[in-house]
């Protein structure tokens, strides 16, 4: 490919113009903060070892190596990251060559010839639906050539075409096929430059450690912390300066990488494998989760890649999706279809655009596709033995009692399909209760017949509506945090309008004035479906029970409530474990948990004795539930945490949120279930 095939859009030299300055202004303060640092350790060193020269003796040593060790705190701080390497895990990859795939690794010249840049040093498979090209950085790899490596992830190529791979390879490639491109290297080595001598700390607080065992030592290690965390803060404010900068470029490189794979494999394959990729990464987490759950039968899948392509299907046909060559095929529209925020906050931290904004930065081009439409996997001569492997890696970790057995296809199929009709409500309701609870009836004396349908009832812009509500719920609440300052955005866009903070809070009572017209209309729309089913009902020669269950989930949703705000409340108040804080503060802290405790232990013990939640509750989580509630429990002793009954706190959290929303979902769906039963009875 030529380089001057793809030009650069005035917005992407725009913004490599503000990351060069953010990196210029990084190099200045950095040089000023060394230089001083330089000065200071000569400083303390010269006066530390005048001092044992005029006056020798105990005292003045002691005070000569206290100053010397001020400086030299300080400069080691500012230097540490030149002996940093961050190297990336490749526990979980798979390396392959070429004698191994040949007709991948042709792909990849192929790709290699066409984007003008320079072949993999390695290539591995990972377990995941991604693809990436990385190399293990440190300093020096802002000056010194590095070759880098391509991950294929197992879960890509199980998921798209062969054109789809290869226009997804040819974007991660096109990121280094030109000179140019590589502002956004030394972006990136210097925001994780600030971020390592911000955050990654280790060396020094072992440093810190071993000199507080020094006595009067320690005070200068003390003054020296102090001096640091000064210049920390100076490092703070470049750090947003210098991200903001690579995170704006980083949205180009994207953009101008997506170009480069559009004019080798058009803008089709492209389009259609971001847009599968979510549905392709869900069907493999929930596979994943699946076999998760259900440790204690130890067995897993032989290839859970298989079970990923069945699972994507079985999503896609639930959808109604098109197929398109045995693949989902997933249109913009379809992704917007359960989305129906309005408003759009412009993310400057963010490192990629979203994939909406990438298509129709793709479409722009209208590029002529080159169609290789055979699966992916099928240019692998060893699929079936890489996906065995990368099996085996991802269930490496997990806690079998012993030796799992490996199970097929054929046995997971039936069992998946009888465990996602367990925790889903019937596909009749076409997703109206997914996120959204029966509103409970105003009127249950119903005295005139019903004239409504059930497919009227769920018909589609019925359906909408929920969507149309959840949205508005959840917009509402980013507005008000922008409001209040909780958010750090000053302006936003809602339905096409661009408005400020200032304006929020006319915006705020606009859109509480549409949620409340729009819950009234659910409200007497739930009104209608308690009255149509209420009416089966009556024409049904049995036991009437449709009250019973709204009143038995009425209850609990009232109650649910309750319970959990205990969870919301503790949850914030277990955070500090998660980092490095004085001994004091740990004091403090924990005196706030032990008062949520109580709350929570309370509301254990009550649920444990409630029949309603008895298929909830395992025999396990009965068990540390009362380990849990039976003391009280010490989480630090001599100085350090106690990680045993740390995790009975964890597990006891854990356990009491998920017992909540499986009781929950477990009553939601008793009701749903029931009226299901009605409309079928009615039909025979």
């Amino acid at each position: 490919m030529s380089e001057n095939k793809i030009e650069y859009s005035s917005s992407f030299k725009k913004n490599a113009t503000t990351a060069v300055f953010a990196i210029i202004l990084f190099i200045l303060s950095y040089l000023v903060l060394l230089s001083a640092a330089i000065v200071l350790t000569i400083a303390c060193i010269y006066l530390g070892y005048s001092m044992i020269v005029i006056a020798p003796g105990f005292f003045s040593i002691v005070l000569g190596i206290g100053c010397g060790v001020l400086g030299l705190l300080i400069l080691f701080f500012l230097i540490k990251f030149i002996f940093k390497q961050k190297k990336i895990d490749r526990s979980h990859f798979i390396h392959i060559r070429r004698s191994d795939e040949p007709k991948l690794f042709e792909m990849i010249d192929e790709i290699v010839h066409e984007v003008d840049t320079k072949a993999p040093k390695k290539v591995y498979l990972s377990p995941d639906v991604n693809a990436a090209v990385f190399y293990d950085s440190s300093f020096w790899s802002m000056f010194l050539p590095v070759r880098k490596n391509l991950i294929i992830g197992m879960g890509l190529v199980n998921t798209v075409s062969v054109d789809e791979l290869k226009a997804i390879l040819c974007h991660e490639f096109g990121h280094f096929s030109q000179q140019s491109m590589k502002i956004g290297t030394y972006v990136y080595n210097v925001n994780h430059i600030i971020f390592d001598l911000l955050n990654d700390n280790e060396s020094l607080n072992k440093v810190i450690g071993f000199l507080g065992n020094f006595g009067f030592i320690s005070l200068f290690a003390f003054l020296g912390v102090k001096i640091i965390e000064g210049i920390q803060w100076i490092l703070k404010q470049m750090y947003g300066i210098v991200n903001r900068a690579y995170m704006a470029l980083s949205r180009e490189m994207e953009f101008h990488a997506d170009e480069i794979a559009a004019s080798i494999t058009g803008s089709a394959p492209l389009s259609s494998s971001l847009l599968r990729l979510s549905l392709a990464e869900m069907a493999l987490n929930n596979t994943y989760a699946f076999h998760e759950a259900r440790l204690d039968t130890n067995e897993r899948p032989e290839n859970i890649y298989e079970e990923q392509s069945y699972v994507m299907t079985y999503f896609g046909k639930q959808n109604n999706l098109e197929f398109r060559h045995g693949l989902p095929f997933v249109t913009l529209e379809e992704t917007k279809k359960f989305n129906k925020s309005k408003l759009i906050i412009k993310d400057q931290w963010a490192s990629h655009p979203s994939y909406e904004e990438r298509i129709a930065h793709i479409a722009q081009f209208n590029q002529p596709q080159n169609t290789q439409p055979s699966p992916a996997a099928s240019i692998l001569q060893q699929a079936a033995k890489w996906q065995k492997q990368l099996t085996r890696r991802i269930f490496k970790h997990l806690p079998y009692k012993q030796e799992p057995t490996l199970k097929k296809l054929d046995d997971f199929i039936p069992i998946f399909h009888t465990d996602y009709q367990e925790n889903t409500f019937h596909t009749l309701y076409k997703g109206y209760y997914d996120v959204h609870n029966p509103i409970f009836p105003l009127n249950k004396d119903i005295s005139s017949d019903s004239t409504d349908t059930f497919e009227a009832l769920f018909q589609e812009k019925e359906v909408e509506k929920i969507y149309v509500l959840s949205g508005l719920i959840d917009d509402l609440e980013i507005i008000k945090s922008i409001s209040k300052k909780e958010l750090d955005v000053k302006y936003f866009d809602y339905n096409g309008t661009k408005y400020n903070r200032k304006q929020c809070t006319s915006l705020i009572n606009t859109l509480e004035k549409e949620l409340s017209i729009l819950r009234e209309d659910r409200a007497k729309h739930d009104q209608k479906i308690y009255t149509f089913f209420k009416q089966l009902e009556s024409t049904k020669q049995a036991d009437p029970k449709i009250d019973r269950f709204y009143d038995t989930f009425l209850d609990f949703d009232t109650r649910y409530k309750a319970y959990h705000q205990v969870y919301i409340e503790i949850i914030p108040a277990m955070d500090f474990f998660q980092f490095q804080l004085s001994w004091e503060q740990i004091l403090d802290y924990l005196e706030k948990l032990k008062k949520e405790e109580k709350k929570l232990k309370s509301s254990i013990q009550e649920i444990v004795k409630d029949d309603l939640f008895n298929e909830s509750l395992t025999p396990e989580m009965k068990e540390n539930f009362e380990l849990y509630t039976s003391y009280s429990w010490d989480y630090i002793r001599n100085s350090r945490y106690e990680e045993k009954n740390l995790n009975i706190l964890f597990k006891a959290v854990n356990d009491y949120s998920l017992v909540l929303n499986k009781t929950y979902f477990s009553l939601k769906k008793q009701l749903l279930s029931y009226q299901v039963e009605l409309l079928e009875h009615s039909t025979k």
